[in-house]
Parts: C-alpha cells; structure tokens; sequence
C-alpha cells in the first residue's frame, strides 16, 4: 500500500514523457507515476545496491520493465545529460543532500521542466537554492503522517512573480493547507521557543551559541509574523 507520502509526490509531478526518481528506494513512486499514466517512462535511481534490487523486483511484479529503468548510482551522476529528464523527483533525504545532487547535475537540470523536492530538514536552504536557480517555486504542500510534518516543493523552470518574503523562506507559502499549516507553524514555534531557553540556560557566551542564539531569535520573530496573518 502507498503512503499518503508517497501519494502526494506522485500527485504534484505534471504529465510527462520521462521522470527520474532520485533515491527511489521500492521505486513505488515511479511505479504510481507510469501506471497512472502520468509519466510515459521512469528512471528509478539509489545509491544502495539492495535498494535499487528492491526496486527491480516491484517493477517486474508491476508488470513496467519495459517504461521503468533502474540504476544504482549517486544523484543524478546515472542520468546523462541527453537523456532530457521531464521532472526530477528528490524525496526523503535532507535539504544540503538534495541541493548537493541538484548542483552536481546541473548539466541535467538544464532539460528538466520540473523539480518534485521533500527535504526532510533544512528546507529553507533548499528554497533559497532554488530561487537562485532558474527555477521557481510554483506550489508547496504539507502532510502531517503519523504525527510528523513533510514539506512537498514543486519547482518550475522560470521566474517567481512574487518572491518569497523572508518568513516565507523558512516557514513556506501554503496556500491550501488551512488548519494543518496552522498547526504546523505552532508546532514549529515551540520548538524554536525551546531551542531558544535552552541556549540561553545551558550556553556560556562563545562566539557560536551567540550566532546560534541569534539565529533563533531571527525564526523566533519570523514564526510570530507567520503566526499574526494566520
């Protein structure tokens, strides 16, 4: 059975000729992709030799040898630059993993329409990566899964109309998500809350806690700006 995780990728990548997963695990993202008729054909790519076997068996189970290829690789050093990719799906690992395979295939990048990204933490590295690149941000989405928030980004080749305000850099711009970005953004102002006393209760003065102490204070303040137009 797919995950609600796993769902949401599938539902945020446009319907194209050719998708590559990247760190495709059981490849059951690829596997929703070509059965549902949303990609033609797919790449499912890990660096784990037991991972990309895994995917192999769930693609000869699914019947897709012929539309699904797998190789076992790092990032996108298995997709050669001629292979004009559609979209790239990055999901489940974190935010500087991910911009490292994207900056490492930027000769990929360059015939990609789409970027499907789920960093797992340092999320806004990767947004600001990405408005840096030719590439925008046209939709982000969370899902809260067994008590635990992912962040979905899909990007699109182009420049943002509206560039990201910096609260909106760390905190995301949802605009379908209602309640759960509310609980969300609550969740994470607590914890920087926490993360905040506990600096100033355990740290003596170096150089580091200060810089630490006030980057904090900074997502402090954008967290209840965030907070205030909910």
């Amino acid at each position: 059975m797919i995950s609600e995780r796993i769902e949401k990728v599938i539902s945020l990548v446009k319907k194209c000729n050719f998708a590559a997963d990247i760190g495709t695990d059981h490849a059951y993202t690829v596997i929703g992709l070509v059965k549902r008729g949303i990609a033609k054909k797919a790449l499912a790519c890990d660096i784990s030799k037991g991972s990309c076997e895994k995917a192999r068996q769930n693609i000869i189970q699914s019947g897709l040898s012929d539309k699904i290829s797998v190789r076992c690789g790092d990032g996108l050093d298995v997709i050669s630059p001629y292979e004009t990719p559609d979209s790239i799906i990055i999901s489940g690992m974190g935010g500087e993993t991910t911009i490292d395979i994207l900056k490492r295939g930027s000769l990929v990048l360059k015939s990609v329409d789409q970027l499907v990204l789920q960093p797992q933490k340092d999320i806004e590295k990767v947004r600001e990566f990405i408005e840096k690149s030719d590439f925008f941000i046209e939709k982000e989405f969370i899902l809260k899964e067994e008590d635990k928030f992912y962040i979905f980004i899909s990007a699109v080749k182009g420049k943002a109309e509206r560039p990201y305000t910096q609260a909106e850099n760390f905190y995301g711009r949802f605009e379908e998500c209602g309640d759960i970005f509310a609980e969300y953004i609550n969740y994470e102002y607590a914890k920087v809350k926490n993360v905040i006393d506990n600096i100033k209760e355990n740290s003596d003065s170096n150089p580091l806690a200060i810089q630490k102490l006030e980057l904090f204070e900074l997502k402090r303040k954008l967290c209840e700006e965030t907070i205030r137009c909910l």
